[in-house]
């Protein structure tokens, strides 16, 4: 019985993401689901990668997590090479998901490149797509935007080649946040969002994933009457579609332009939205950046004990194996430090924020990096270097387009105080990573 159901629903063209598939899934015991697909049946075996993928997709972590070992184990005992390789795809993203503070990055690189040459030889398009879709989550996780969007990039051509819309979507998707937080100029970035929603015509959640990417965009350029309207039209219709990763990343996406906008409150509320859907599938990864951002928008309100309690779950759920976890963290401890009084270690983490962020394409965390550096050498006193610090995010912010944010620390650091008066106008970096 869910030999049929997973073939008429998530293969012949790519996922269907359905709530009756995760519900089939919910109700017996692992054992039970495998006694249904045929326990030592090749048909079966060959069907466990997907349902890892729609069980992912669903928030379901714990049990995406229980079939990918199966997935991977079985597909072993039988010599089933091709489906071995996907499952071993498959696995590598959940257990990113499920342990970032254990998961090794080298080691699923070796693991996606090995599938992927497997799958080539197997000819297997929907399978590439999907070792592509890991890739751009390791590259992301190195803090190289740019490599991200490649393999995003690849991840589209192969899914189009299979007929997999679910998978096409979810590249388009991708390919939109790369434009937000990389080092594509905003202007620029708008333009392609507006191309990719062109390519995107009928598919909905990537209709609706590249609005909410657009509304970010806007929100750097001061547009945020339209930016607020866009985003919350694709919050809605990603929640109605039961698409929950997607919808955390749109909230924490709406938290960063409500952040931009100067309302930390509102950005508080996005983020513990994003945070009670990610808390329920069991996704840590996403679950620890959660816990930083919010820390963020909680200090910006100036309620440092708040922002200190927050500050703590952190270390709860780590994973150090994300470039960008590793600078808002740094950034965090530095700002907590120096409103403390102990300006030493504030400026201990803020230049281990910047150094964590150096030689990276994540230009929007570059920028907020050198901008804490400076806020912590500001608050010790050290005027000079604060407003060098903060020459230094301001030709990020310019290289981004970012002109909210450009705007905001020329009257932080340059308007009023008399190093800031005496200071050079910051010369605009080339684009490009880091």
């Amino acid at each position: 019985m869910l030999t049929v159901l997973l073939r008429g629903s998530a293969l012949a063209g790519g996922l269907l993401i359905v709530g009756g598939l995760a519900g089939v899934w919910l109700q017996p015991t692992l054992r039970g689901a495998w006694s249904l697909l045929g326990s030592g049946q090749e048909e079966g075996v060959e069907l466990l990668p997907a349902l890892v993928s729609a069980l992912f997709e669903a928030g379901s972590f714990d049990r995406a997590e229980e079939v990918a070992d199966l997935a991977v184990s079985a597909s072993a005992s039988l010599g089933l090479g091709r489906v071995h390789a996907r499952a071993a795809v498959e696995r590598e993203r959940i257990r990113l998901a499920r342990r970032p503070e254990t998961f090794r990055v080298q080691d699923a690189v070796v693991v996606a490149e090995r599938a992927a040459q497997a799958l080539r030889g197997f000819g297997d398009e929907l399978g590439l797509a999907r070792a592509a879709y890991l890739m751009s989550d390791l590259s992301w996780l190195q803090g190289d935007v740019v490599s991200s969007s490649a393999h995003g990039e690849r991840m589209l051509t192969h899914a189009r080649r299979a007929g997999s819309g679910f998978d096409a979507a979810t590249a388009l998707s991708y390919l939109g946040w790369d434009l937000v937080e990389g080092p594509c100029p905003a202007p620029e970035a708008i333009a392609r969002c507006d191309a990719l929603a062109r390519e995107a015509a009928g598919l909905r959640a990537a209709e609706l994933s590249l609005l909410g990417c657009r509304a970010a965009l806007l929100a750097m350029t001061d547009g945020y009457a339209e930016a607020r309207g866009s985003m919350a039209r694709a919050r809605t219709g990603l929640a109605e579609l039961h698409l929950r990763e997607m919808a955390a990343y749109l909230a924490h996406l709406d938290a960063f332009a409500e952040l931009l906008a100067g309302d930390p409150a509102a950005a508080e509320r996005a983020t513990l939205d994003a945070e009670a859907i990610v808390a329920e599938s069991g996704d840590r990864w996403f679950l620890s950046n959660l816990s930083i951002d919010l820390a963020l928008a909680i200090l910006a309100q100036g309620r440092h004990a708040d922002a200190a309690a927050v500050a703590e779950r952190i270390e709860a759920v780590p994973a150090p194996c994300d470039r960008q976890w590793v600078i808002k963290r740094h950034a965090v401890r530095a700002l907590l430090a120096s409103q403390r009084g102990d300006q030493e270690e504030g400026l201990r983490e803020a230049r281990a924020a910047v150094a964590a962020a150096e030689g990276t394409s994540l230009v929007v965390f570059c920028a907020n990096a050198h901008r804490t550096l400076a806020e912590v050498l500001l608050a010790a006193g050290r005027d000079e270097e604060a407003v060098a610090a903060a020459g230094r995010a301001l030709a990020l912010d310019q290289a981004k387009g970012n002109a909210v944010a450009a705007a905001a620390t020329r009257r932080r650091f340059f308007a009023s105080s008399p190093a800031g008066r005496r200071a050079p106008a910051p010369r605009r970096r080339r684009r490009g990573r880091g």
